[in-house]
């Protein structure tokens, strides 16, 4: 505790004199121009008392009345982050996730449609993006980067058919590395083998996706005619029939040869908001178009604002709002990002062994901002005159950086 040398306190205690002085004649006795002297001294005393303290090193704070603070900003709030996805419960009370953020909307050519402005030393936080500079799914790079090749069995696809690691390769495609996904069936359950490549961990949620993908009418080898399936979604596990906090996005599926009874070549845009397995039966919002769809295309999705807005070679072709019943299509939780390639059924099969590839050239993610597909496709330029092959500033997940934490 700071204690006052004497001369301060004996000038203290002058200033209170002069003060029951005034208080005592100031019926009129004493005349303004006092008043005002005294005024003046009471404040420059104070004012050299507070220098004091401060010059030997007292602590202005624990001096100050009790309802100032030393520091009179308050802490900001935390940013909010993607509610976890809840454990399957018995209960019958659905956890609710918090609200999504709402989306930043940049216009075209806003600086802010390539997303948040860069912290400083590194890329802006909330962006994905990688170029597929891999040299197999066994690449150590790969899996740091949070990509798996699936290889556990299961659905989707005939029963007993084999997801395997090895049908995920890099291959250089006109002057680019890409991801090439192969699937190949003998028209046998145990003779068919599908392809799957998966950013796990869920932080996908509202904002911009966009990729360039090849998608095939046709396979590399043997006879045509599968029922094969090419996608490019997010999603989450289902807990049940008509689970409340299941989300997928569809951004594109596109069927060759047909599916599910059709013959001929399909490709879709589906919003889900909640399905049922047994018999299966989806609460969607869907944009289907006949006809081929063989060859490269860029594929941009807006994920906010109350809207799913789909872009192919940037042109608008879907806008869905809810799934017909007056329920959202966005997306309530935090989803994986996949590509997958895989036979709805082996009904379709001509004999021999058929093989059929599916290629992606990059994607990207801007998390919780709408953004224009032309300033994507500079964003995307401006990656690869960077040499950046990979950027994951992701927030609310595991890989986030520490600079990117709220």
């Amino acid at each position: 505790m700071f204690i006052a040398p004497k001369w301060l306190r004996r000038l203290n205690r002058r200033v209170t004199k002069v003060n029951r002085q005034v208080a005592r004649t100031w019926s009129g006795s004493v005349r303004r121009p006092v008043v005002v002297v005294v005024a003046v001294v009471t404040v420059l005393t104070a004012g050299i008392g507070w220098a004091v303290v401060a010059g030997l090193g007292g602590d202005p704070a624990a001096s100050a009345p009790a309802d100032v603070s030393a520091h009179s900003e308050a802490p900001l709030p935390r940013a909010a982050t993607s509610t976890p996805v809840p454990p399957t419960s018995s209960s019958s009370v659905e956890p609710v996730p918090a609200p999504p953020p709402a989306p930043v909307v940049a216009p075209a050519g806003d600086p802010r449609s390539g997303g948040s402005p860069a912290p400083s030393g590194g890329e802006a936080c909330g962006r994905f993006f990688d170029d597929f500079r891999y040299t197999s799914s066994g690449d150590g790079r790969f899996t740091a980067a949070g990509w798996t090749a699936r290889s556990e069995a299961g659905g989707p696809g005939p029963q007993g058919a084999r997801w395997s690691p090895g049908n995920i390769t890099f291959p250089s495609v006109e002057g680019e590395q890409v991801a090439q996904l192969s699937a190949s069936t003998d028209g046998t359950n145990a003779g068919t083998s599908q392809a799957e490549l998966v950013q796990q961990e869920r932080r996908f949620g509202h904002g911009t996706y966009a990729s360039r993908v090849r998608f095939t009418d046709a396979p590399v080898t043997g006879a045509d005619g599968d029922h094969v399936m090419q996608a490019y979604l997010t999603i989450t596990p289902l807990r049940g029939d008509d689970d409340p906090l299941y989300s997928q996005l569809s951004f594109t599926e596109y069927t060759p040869n047909g599916a599910w009874g059709g013959r001929d070549p399909l490709r879709s845009h589906a919003s889900v908001h909640t399905i049922r397995s047994e018999p299966y039966e989806a609460d969607q919002a869907v944009t289907s178009t006949p006809g081929g769809f063989g060859g490269w295309h860029t594929v941009v999705t807006q994920v906010g604002g109350g809207h799913v807005r789909y872009y192919v070679d940037g042109v608008l072709v879907a806008d869905h709002v809810d799934d017909g019943k007056g329920r959202s299509v966005l997306p309530r939780q935090p989803m994986s990002l996949n590509y997958n390639l895989w036979f709805t059924d082996l009904e379709g099969h001509r004999g021999g062994v058929s093989t059929y590839v599916q290629q992606v050239d990059w994607t990207y993610y801007a998390q919780d901002e709408l953004v224009a597909p032309a300033d994507v496709q500079g964003q995307v330029a401006a990656h690869r005159a960077a040499s950046s092959a990979r950027v994951d500033t992701l927030r609310g997940g595991d890989r986030t950086p520490s600079r990117c934490r709220p």
